[in-house]
């Protein structure tokens, strides 16, 4: 029902599997997130939707934490295919069904040896075409810098490109408060291929954080949920009134204490109608 992720994965040496260490819920209990923000999420991830997580460029962000627990909303039939760094050869491909895969890769970057960059980067990116989806972690302060950070070499992707290959962009942060370390996801961008966009690239901002109040603002234009909706298939109403049924699934599993990974993703299951997206 869940799963399990290599060392690898985790910047770490051998060949030990383990689940992820937080749930989703563990994350909107510690007010990571909101639950109308994770409920959008989960709408858009359970239709493959492809993510980047994003944090500046300090260690201990979470990136991957939060990449991790949000795999807790892709699709019940997912097989989850970690990339190898430079050592990567793509032989997943001749073994998987585009349609229910999703490509992990830990990090886009050269920091390591274990991360992916250069033309291996560019090709995740490109087999979306294919019909794969991914999802991976990336350094940056902002959106601008993570597009000017992928179009550069030797990645060398057009705005175009990554408008057709990638849809949501999670930024996060981390500070010091009195009670601790404390994260935030402080924005939350759509992608989308736009005429009008610069160079055929569209970006719309879901959601906002307001560090001052320690809320989060949401989109509430009828022209973005549209949008989403066109992408997803469906009519507006039909997205607004599912991404509101996830939330309330949400909050009532928020009300106790967090479960582990895989019983989050069993409870998740459990919360959408029989034979419906998860």
């Amino acid at each position: 029902m869940g799963f399990s992720f290599p060392a690898l994965w985790w910047g770490g040496p051998g060949t030990d599997l383990r689940a992820p260490t937080f749930s989703i819920i563990a994350l909107l209990q510690a007010r990571q997130l909101s639950p109308q923000m994770a409920s959008l999420l989960w709408s858009l991830l359970a239709r493959r939707a492809s993510l980047l997580v994003v944090g500046g460029h300090l260690r201990g962000v979470g990136k991957t934490t939060t990449t991790s627990a949000l795999t807790a909303f892709f699709p019940a039939d997912t097989e989850l295919v970690f990339t190898q760094g430079p050592r990567e050869d793509f032989a997943f491909l001749q073994r998987t069904a585009p349609e229910r895969t999703y490509i992990m890769v830990n990090e886009f970057s050269d920091h390591t040896p274990q991360y992916l960059w250069g033309e291996k980067a560019a090709r995740v990116f490109d087999l979306t075409k294919l019909g794969y989806a991914f999802a991976g972690t990336i350094h940056a302060e902002s959106i601008e810098e993570v597009l000017s950070e992928l179009g550069s070499p030797p990645v060398r992707l057009s705005p175009s490109s990554i408008a057709e290959s990638l849809q949501l962009v999670v930024m996060q942060a981390a500070f010091q408060t009195p009670e601790g370390a404390t994260r935030r996801v402080t924005s939350l961008y759509w992608l989308q291929p736009a005429e009008r966009g610069p160079d055929g690239l569209g970006i719309k901002s879901l959601a906002a954080w307001d560090a001052q109040q320690d809320q989060w603002h949401l989109f509430s234009s009828p022209e973005t949920w549209a949008d989403l909706a066109r992408w997803a298939k469906v009519e507006p109403a039909e997205l607004q009134e599912e991404v509101d049924q996830r939330r309330r699934c949400l909050e009532r599993l928020m009300a106790s204490p967090a479960p582990d990974f895989a019983k989050v993703r069993e409870a998740l299951l459990d919360c959408v109608p029989q034979g419906a997206l998860l």
